[in-house]
Order: structure tokens, then sequence, then C-alpha cells
């Protein structure tokens, strides 16, 4: 833990850190008719168009953020290193100058913030696999109900495949889904599970029949023909092509209401696969996306949007009016992770304070990375971007600048993480960086791995000089 009176000098503090307490929430936000990020050519109708662009300039003229606070409900963390090197593992929440920990066993332990060195947060929810001492205590307690299964029961096994699967304990589901389909060779819920439907009474793969029914088609399928083909997967329960077909949906209306709301179960799923490191210098603040205009597109869902602090809470000196008066103008923004530039767009206009452009009137650049994944970085300065496409780029490398490009009211960095080629957000998780847990002792946390969600306050590291060529 560091505060105003005590400092770690390997996590340099930037900016101080006034705070008003607004109760955070956990909005978790939602692209358009092609694959590509906000910004980058969105085709729409003209009502979203303005819709969207009176999102971001509402986004973009308070006169101050009102900093919040880690709410006391929230599980700020899975583990929990303290000064001596302890490390204690279990659901970690933040209390008013301290940390309530709960282990598996069920025992509470407090620990003061001036003993934490570091916290770890991991991915979490329905369906992921659980990590540490709660997946042994999981596997323990399904191994038991697994234990009195009745055999030759079908809906039994299905039932605790269920469980197991929204758990994230995959692997034995999908033996228990199996055992289903053992005691009743038509379960049709557990074929689907596993990849199957039924097709003029054959049971067949069903990444097969989607391939085969999308082909039949056409090049040119109208919206209502690929959700139609969506909706016969996911009533079959058959969830890969499931996915693959509202994927289809998305990639031509990345606005349509239904496939986004259908795809969520899926991406929320989705552990990302990139280690990647909080992209800014000093304070910043997710800011609470009111408006709701990531939820409404499919590449945004999970995307934030940050900007910087001084040591009032304010994101600008004065009445805000001029790009220089915000603090986050003009900032370094540096590459989360290693990749390849797969877009620089440069040469769009920086615009006034509360006069957000269009979409695709951005500065920006695109990387990417491991497994399909590619951070966007949206919105930055006219004449600072530094990849051009198709080069490598080194993490902590300088690639822009913050500037008021595009659909932006006021400057901020909009980053998201996206997979199948531009067309679905996936929730995001950083590394080296600190988080704000009492403003009023200006006190942050540093944390090894972590989920930013809206309303957080971080700190990024300072970074050395040169790094605008590459390096780490």
């Amino acid at each position: 833990m560091r505060t105003s009176e005590s400092r770690r000098p390997r996590r340099p503090r930037h900016e101080g850190a006034g705070v008003e307490g607004s109760e955070r929430r956990r909005v978790e936000s939602r692209r358009p008719r092609r694959p590509r990020h906000e910004g980058a050519g969105v085709e729409g109708s003209e009502r979203r168009r303005v819709e969207s662009r009176r999102a971001i300039v509402a986004l973009g003229v308070g006169a101050a953020v009102a900093l919040s606070v880690v709410s006391a409900d929230r599980v700020l963390a899975d583990a929990v290193v303290l000064d001596d090197g302890t490390r204690i593992e279990g659901s970690i929440s933040v209390r008013e100058r301290d940390l309530l920990i709960e282990t598996v066993s069920g025992e509470k332990r407090t620990i003061a913030w001036d003993e934490v060195a570091s916290i770890r947060e991991d991915p979490a929810g329905e369906g992921i696999p659980p990590s540490g001492p709660r997946a042994d205590a999981l596997a323990e307690e399904l191994g038991a109900k697994m234990a009195a299964l009745p055999s030759g029961d079908a809906e039994a096994a299905v039932e605790l495949a269920r469980w197991a699967d929204e758990r994230g304990l995959l692997d034995r589901a999908t033996e228990l889904w199996r055992k289903a389909v053992e005691a009743d060779p038509g379960h049709a819920e557990a074929r689907g599970v596993l990849g199957e439907v039924e097709v003029d009474g054959v049971w067949r793969d069903a990444l097969e029949v989607h391939a085969e029914r999308r082909a039949e088609l056409g090049d040119g399928p109208k919206t209502k023909e690929l959700l139609k083909l969506a909706d016969w997967f996911g009533k079959r329960h058959a969830r890969a092509a499931h996915y693959r077909a509202l994927v289809d949906v998305l990639r031509m209306n990345g606005f349509e209401k239904k496939a986004l709301r259908d795809v969520r179960p899926y991406t929320d799923r989705i552990v990302q696969s990139s280690e990647l490191a909080f992209p800014l210098e000093g304070r910043w603040k997710a800011l609470e996306d009111i408006t709701k205009h990531h939820q409404i597109k499919s590449f945004a869902v999970y995307a934030l949007d940050l900007v910087k602090l001084d040591d009032k809470g304010r994101h600008h000196k004065s009445r805000g009016k001029r790009l220089k008066d915000h603090y986050a103008w003009d900032q370094p923004v540096y590459a989360a992770a290693d990749g390849i530039c797969v877009q620089s767009i440069d040469g769009k206009k920086d615009h006034k304070i509360g006069k957000a452009g269009k979409f695709n009137d951005h500065n920006g650049v695109a990387i990417q990375h491991e497994n399909g994944e590619i951070s966007f970085y949206i919105h930055l300065k006219e004449g600072s971007i530094v990849p051009k496409l198709h080069e490598p780029v080194k993490k902590g490398q300088e690639i822009g600048r913050v500037g008021n490009s595009g659909a932006s009211g006021k400057p901020h960095l909009h980053i998201a993480i996206v997979k199948e080629g531009g067309v679905v957000s996936i929730p995001m998780w950083f590394s080296e960086y600190e988080l704000l847990v009492d403003p009023d002792h200006d006190t942050t946390i540093p944390v090894e791995r972590g989920r930013i969600y809206e309303g957080d306050v971080v700190v990024g590291p300072e970074r050395g000089e040169g790094t605008r060529e590459g390096g780490d």
C-alpha cells in the first residue's frame, strides 16, 4: 500500500487525488456494419450516428469529474501480498481502512492497508475456470456430487453438468454432458452443448451445419436471415455454432440489439490471452458510461474511456474550454503489449471541446496481439501517431498522444480489446498500475493483475525516456 506519507520508489506517484465519493457501479459496457473499431469506418443509420455523437458530447462537457471510491460491496481481488512477502488467497473486499479477506474455508481476516504490498484479481464469473484454493474446493465439492449421481439418470447428469459449467469446471461438465447422452442418446441439450444438432433424424457436427447453411445464404444475406440462423442454433443449445452465427450478425450490423444481448453470455466468458500493461502515466479515471454509448456497439461493450486528473480530482483547469486546458490532452499513450500494428490512422483534426466529430474521423492505432486479440487506442492527437501499418510494436513503446479526434467531446483515451477481426470486444485485464482505494488519505495499492471498472481511479507508472521508438 502507498500513501502520501509513505511511498515506494518502485512505483512513482503522479498527480494528487482529492475525491468526492459517489459509489461506483460495475457497469460493463458493449460494431457497426463492418468489422472496424470505434471511429474506424462505422456504417449505420443516421439516427445511430446522431445518438452516439450526442452521447460523446454529453460525456465531455462537465466541469469536473466526481471520483469514486471503490465500493465496499465489490470483491476487489483474489490474492493479496503483504509487505513481509506473505501471500493470502480468498475473496478480498475493501472496507474503510482495511481489506476483508474471506478464505475458501470460511475464515475471515482483516488486513490494514499499510500492510499490503499488492493485490491480484483473477478472471471470474459464470463459465470461467476458477483458480487457486477456490478451484480445489469446487473440484472437491463436484467430486462428491458426482459420486452420488444416480447411474443412468440423464436429467440428474444434465443438472449437475449445468452446475459444473456455471462454475467453470468445464472438463468435468463435458464428462457429465456425455453421461447424459449415454443415458439418453436423444437428449437435445446435452447433444447441443457437445456440439451436435439433429438434422433429418441424424446427429451432425453443429459447426459443419452452420457452415453449410451460412453458405446457402450467399454473400449478401439480410440481418434477419442471419438472426434466424443464430436463433436456430441457440434453441438447440449448440453453443459454438450459436456464437459463430451471432458473430456473423454483428459483423454485418454491430448495433443489432438482439445479437448484442445474445452474444453477451459468450463474451463474458472470454479470458484474454495477452498480458496488458496499463498504457498511460499518472492518475486517470475510467469514466462511467452514463449514456450507455459503449453498450450499443459490439466492438465497444467492455471499452473504457480514460481521462487524466489533477490533485483535486478535476480533469481540466479553468473552464476547460480549450483542448490544452484538459490534463489528458497531449499525454503519451504506450502500447500495452507486443504485437503488430494493424491500423494506423493520422491526419484527422482534433475537434473543439463539446464538438464531437464523426466515427471515422479519428486518429488511432490498433495492435494485433496473441490469439486474435487486437487492442484499439482511439481519439489520438493529430500528428502524434508513431507506428506504421504492419510494423512490429513493443510493449511500452509510445504509439501516439491523447487527442480529441473523431467521436469525442473532450480529450480522452478510448481503449478496447476485440476479437473476431474487430467484431466483438472482450473484458480487459491489466497489470502495472495502482488502484486508488482511499482518496481522503491518497492511498493506492499496486495491482499485479486486475480488471479496471468504470468509476475506478488508477495510477500508471512513469516511463523512461526513449520509449517513442519502442522498447520496454
